[in-house]
């Protein structure tokens, strides 16, 4: 009886496991293809591929980068970034989406900087919890772009003040690191995320000798406008 029934169940689960083998293949067989209209710079009907496996598999890795990487070839670098964002989501490690993220928000900013209105303060500690070195800088440089506003716009609120009837939230921000040579440094550049070391903010401040085992302490204070 039990061997009846296996049977049976057997038998009906045979059209579903097939069924998803062939959509599995069929998934492939378009990402294969849409990589092919890729490569011969056919951008847009390798998007149209890439959307239809994304709406059968929306975490397909390879379709959201080969899509992110067919934006950035037209040059839409702000829907390539936004592609490369989900891959990384998935695989934060993956190296070419990083890679190709980088290369996407240096192009989308046409190496277009600005200073950012705040104050940047460095303190220096050593192994022992000595002050070694204080400075303080109000000339940093930012990406102009909305993703530096949005990761400033996470930072903690210290608080809220106005000016000309205006109100501006103070975002603080703390990034420590220890040194791991004796050096002289004077450059600080503020990561994109805690799993994406991309700068995309930069200071250069007066150069601090310094030995292995010291920690750097910057703390960005930046105003933003409360809408």
């Amino acid at each position: 009886m039990k061997v009846l029934l296996f049977s049976i169940i057997l038998f009906f689960s045979i059209p579903v496991i097939l069924a998803y083998g062939q959509l599995e293949s069929d998934i492939e067989f378009m990402v294969y293809k849409g990589g092919q209209h890729l490569k011969l710079h056919d951008y847009e009907g390798a998007i149209t591929v890439f959307d239809k496996v994304l709406e059968l598999e929306p975490n397909n890795v390879e379709a959201l980068y080969l899509k992110a990487k067919t934006l950035s070839t037209l040059g839409k670098y702000d829907e390539a970034i936004e592609q490369y964002e989900k891959v990384l989501n998935i695989e934060p490690q993956n190296q070419n989406a990083i890679t190709s993220l980088h290369n996407a928000l240096v192009s989308v900013a046409n190496y277009r900087f600005g200073y950012l209105d705040g104050v940047l303060e460095i303190t220096v500690h050593d192994s022992r919890g000595g002050l070694v070195a204080y400075q303080r800088t109000t000339h940093f440089l930012a990406l102009k772009h909305e993703i530096t506003d949005n990761l400033i716009e996470s930072w903690p609120v210290k608080k809220i003040t106005e000016q000309d009837n205006q109100k501006f939230a103070l975002h603080q921000q703390e990034f420590v690191k220890v040194l791991d040579k004796d050096t002289i440094f004077g450059f600080h550049e503020i990561p994109y995320s805690d799993d994406i070391d991309i700068p995309i903010s930069s200071s250069w401040h007066h150069q601090i000798p310094v030995e292995k085992g010291d920690v750097v302490s910057y703390v960005y204070s930046i105003f933003r406008p409360v809408n």
